[in-house]
């Protein structure tokens, strides 16, 4: 019995329990994946570039090798530019978190007049709330660094991926197209194509978008008076690869360190408005011009999937979910029985949008 001619409902729940069997198995096997995923994707991103040194005479070794080094310069870049705000920023740190202390405080004598409750029974509340105790911010910044040599660790192991999937890029098409039917070869490069240009061009976009909205974000902050205006704005800039969710810790994070700079009202109205400036900008001129429709999920479908991302590979599942999705996306709507749920997952005001940005920049290219 084929696929086209189960009935609706029987395809539909043997959709839902291969879903079932492949988050799981996403989950079980994640420290293997997760590094192999970013190497994946790294790759895509570095593919033309590869072809384009073997086209000038590189070897493949040596074409893979320099798009790694690359990518490496790249990242030791911006890891450079971070670490010199870090330095001023860890030494504000003691008078970042007596400031926040502070203000917990006089939160407590605010909540105690208004509602009847005692210092003490709402530090008894905040501690049955929380499932594990923390020992002051200098204490969860010193956490946050212990754990990142795991991703030290992770990193390595993705360079060493990204280095064998751009030697031997070739061979993995090649093995597609031997692997489905001869009428189903032209759909199938027509999958290999557009999956690694849609990771080319999202990854492209999204880091011009970050560089764009680190600007913003430091002019107003600096404008704004706040401390550690670009540490704080390359933070939240770099937050936005993962969409929402990103901006909201972002905005989360401007406030506490308002809060714990102890200005007062004028500097939370200040960032709310920067803030709301920059993603006004951010979605109605930089996403169409700058990151474009070429990953047209609907908004719904993206907050699921970076949850679900999150409960199966925690941070990386978050970062990694949209452009794996729009690839998912892009191999159901070449295959028959499962093109309805490309449309669904699909945002077709991505596309328009996508189309009245091209109309915009032709006008600008034919003057």
């Amino acid at each position: 019995m084929v696929a086209g001619n189960l009935h609706p409902l029987v395809k539909l729940n043997l959709v839902l329990l291969l879903f079932f069997l492949i988050f799981g198995g996403l989950y079980l096997a994640s420290d293997f994946l997760i590094p192999l995923a970013f190497a994946g994707i790294f790759a895509m991103l570095m593919s033309p570039l590869s072809a384009k040194l073997e086209g000038i005479g590189f070897n493949k070794a040596l074409a893979s090798f320099v798009c790694i080094l690359l990518l490496v310069l790249v990242f030791t870049g911006i890891g450079t530019l971070l670490s010199t705000q870090i330095a001023s920023f860890t030494e504000d740190l003691p008078q970042i978190e007596q400031e926040i202390n502070k203000q917990l405080i006089s939160l407590q004598g605010f909540f105690h007049e208004t509602f009847g409750i005692s210092p003490e029974e709402q530090q008894k509340i905040v501690k049955e709330g929380s499932s594990s105790e923390s020992g002051g911010l200098s204490s969860i910044i010193l956490s946050f660094i212990d754990s990142s040599t795991g991703a030290m660790a992770n990193a390595l192991l993705v360079l060493v991926y990204m280095f064998l999937l751009l030697y031997y890029r070739s061979r993995f098409p090649i093995f597609i197209l031997k692997v489905v039917s001869e009428d189903q070869e032209e759909r199938a490069q027509h999958v290999i194509q557009e999956s690694s240009q849609v990771a080319q061009k999202y990854l492209i976009g999204r880091g011009i978008l970050i560089v764009i909205l680190a600007v913003l974000y430091s002019a107003g902050l600096t404008i704004a008076g706040l401390d550690n205006a670009l540490f704080l704005s390359a933070i939240a800039a770099l937050l936005t690869i993962i969409p929402y969710v990103g901006n909201i810790i972002g905005f989360s994070l401007l406030m506490l360190m308002a809060l714990a700079q102890g200005e007062g009202s004028q500097m939370y109205l200040s960032i709310l408005i920067i803030f709301s400036i920059v993603q006004l900008i951010e979605s109605y001129v930089l996403e169409p011009f700058v990151v474009g429709a070429e990953v047209d999920i609907h908004p719904f479908f993206t907050v699921v999937i970076i949850i679900v991302g999150e409960q199966i590979w925690g941070v990386a599942g978050m970062i990694l979910a949209i452009p794996m999705l729009a690839i998912v996306k892009i191999i159901f709507s070449h295959i028959d029985f499962m093109s309805p749920y490309a449309y669904l997952i699909g945002d077709t005001r991505d596309k328009k949008r996508s189309r009245a940005s091209d109309k915009i920049k032709n006008w600008f290219s034919h003057t």
